[in-house]
């Protein structure tokens, strides 16, 4: 004996279907492809709502990424640079759009071993393109009779890239008079950890 199904029974049957294609859609992009659920804040109400992409937001609210895996991005070069009076880039990172905090480090040592003098070492760490210093240092590299000498410098900072970039760290030699011209750079490393959120002290 054939049985069929009411008129209501296939209306339940087909809204079912239709909230578990919606509800896997749903599921597909929250969270995003790397773990991240992008959501929006209320300033008015303080609500929370999980959307697809951050640019769903509304005019008011405020895009925010919940969870996900920390981002991390890091170079490291060991060759050596000649340092002249001149800023040379040390190291650069391209970064996807994001806050970052970053850090630097440059070992730089002084080959010239019949120096009479020292030279200062000026360090810096900016975002690619312009002139503001994240972070910025210096030492004065001894003199050296017999041995070269060297130093470590460790840089760190905060950057806000809304459209993506990049860092560099940049160094120079500024020797005192008699001072070595051979000052190299080497062990240059750089990384940038991604942040939910950053926030800066004065």
């Amino acid at each position: 004996m054939r049985r069929f199904l009411s008129r209501p029974a296939l209306v339940v049957l087909a809204l079912s279907a239709a909230l578990l294609v919606v509800g896997g859609a749903a599921y597909a992009v929250i969270p995003d492809t790397d773990g991240t659920v992008h959501a929006c804040v209320s300033p008015v109400s303080g609500n929370v709502r999980a959307v697809d992409l951050r640019g769903d937001c509304r005019t008011r609210e405020t895009a925010v990424d919940l969870g996900g895996p920390t981002r991390g991005y890091a170079t490291n070069e060991t060759g050596l640079i000649l340092l002249d009076d001149t800023s040379d880039a040390m190291a650069s990172l391209k970064l996807p759009p994001g806050r970052y905090l970053v850090h630097g480090k440059v070992n730089v040592v002084n080959f010239g071993s019949s120096a009479t003098a020292g030279t200062f070492v000026p360090c810096s760490l900016r975002v690619g393109g312009t002139s503001t210093n994240l972070d910025q240092t210096w030492i004065e590299l001894a003199s050296s009779s017999e041995d070269a000498t060297s130093a470590s410098i460790g840089l760190q900072g905060a950057a806000d890239l809304p459209a993506g970039g990049s860092v560099v760290m940049l160094c120079a030699s500024l020797p005192r008079p008699g001072g070595p011209t051979n000052v190299q750079a080497r062990y240059r490393q750089l990384d940038a950890i991604g942040v939910d959120s950053l926030t800066t002290s004065p």
